[in-house]
């Protein structure tokens, strides 16, 4: 059943994405030839003006044939009387922009929409990084900190990491799990500084300070649900891009990846804690981070075809056609060598268990 619901959740966000694409081609005139649902042979098919709408085999994702893209066809009969003007090459480098940014857009807004119905439905934690609870006799309960306190930074070993949204919190936390650390909290109109030393919990089986996100209870005030999903939107992404900055820098690395083996896993574990609502969640998370991953300046994503785009406005010269091949060619193969290294760390942790 997991390998079922991540896939549910799978053909959800990439058919949204390829919507994206499809949609901003169909307003700028682009001829789409096929848009389909998954990958491999045919099992549905329905022809619209233009479009053919399929549903094939492999719900792994799905597309959006445009004309003019790389990997579609050309010489077929459906592209032979098709006018320059009305592919991708042939509109000019904003509708370009647009039509590669669209894919994104919509997954943004799918976790936006996801994350307001969360919002609306049950509790959540708070995106301001204001302490809701502290543990009696726990570090943080004897270093001073206290409830209603919003945090300000953490201090260790002589560095501060500035803290704005409770994201912020969970990973400073999260990556200095011993401590011990300084933290400044802003106290009415003070501002205090606290040392807190966590202590190894048995029962938890790690090391924890003892205080807590403040939490907020469902609303069903639009203008409350609409503020509440933007900040979740906004703090996970800023939670994808610190992981991403974490990898550059070398905090993190290829191991701490997860591929599809891992993210069934997951998804499974997430079912079972969190149930209907915790794979809303999921999938809103995973949303962003297909959106985010798919504007990397990577040749092979819609960001490295963006840069492209924006290097040819920048240039006014088009890239040869063959050099544009090439680079998205050995670009995609350092993809899938990457997503058979994330596969691989995520079956030895499942054996190493």
């Amino acid at each position: 059943m997991d390998i079922i619901k991540f896939l549910v959740i799978i053909l959800l966000l990439v058919s949204v994405h390829e919507f994206g694409h499809y949609i901003a081609a169909k307003i700028f005139g682009v001829y789409v030839s096929e848009f389909a649902l998954g990958f491999g042979p045919k099992i549905f098919s329905h022809k619209g003006k233009e479009t053919e709408f399929t549903v094939r085999a492999l719900p792994l994702g799905g597309f959006a044939a445009l004309a003019g893209e790389d990997g579609v066809d050309e010489d077929s009969p459906d592209h032979l009387d098709i006018p320059y003007e009305r592919t991708m090459k042939g509109v000019n480098r904003f509708k370009q922009f647009i039509i590669l940014f669209g894919g994104a857009f919509m997954n943004l807004l799918l976790a936006f929409i996801l994350f307001c119905f969360i919002a609306a439905s049950q509790s959540t934690i708070s995106t301001e990084p204001i302490i809701g609870n502290v543990s009696e006799n726990t570090p943080a309960y004897v270093g001073g900190l206290q409830a209603g306190d919003r945090i300000l930074s953490f201090s260790q070993n002589n560095v501060t990491t500035n803290i704005h949204t409770y994201s912020d919190v969970t990973m400073f936390t999260s990556m200095n799990t011993i401590g011990p650390y300084d933290v400044t909290v802003q106290r009415g109109d003070q501002q205090v500084t606290l040392h807190i030393t966590p202590e190894y919990n048995e029962e938890e089986s790690r090391y924890i300070a003892g205080f807590s996100p403040t939490i907020l209870p469902p609303s069903h005030n639009p203008v409350v649900v609409v503020r509440n999903g933007f900040n979740m939107s906004v703090d996970s992404a800023r939670m994808i891009f610190a992981s991403l900055r974490m990898l550059v820098s070398g905090q993190a690395g290829v191991g701490d990846l997860s591929g599809p083996v891992g993210m069934v896993q997951m998804t499974g574990q997430v079912s079972q804690q969190g149930g209907f609502l915790g794979l809303v969640n999921f999938a809103a998370l995973l949303s962003i981070n297909l959106a985010i991953f798919n504007l990397l300046p990577i040749p092979a994503l819609d960001g490295g075809r963006i840069l492209i785009v924006l290097i040819e406005a920048i240039t006014r010269k088009k890239l040869k056609p063959e050099w544009e091949a090439r680079i998205i060619s050995i670009s995609f193969m350092l993809l899938i060598a990457l997503i058979i290294v994330v596969t691989f760390n995520d079956i030895s942790r499942i054996f190493s268990r």
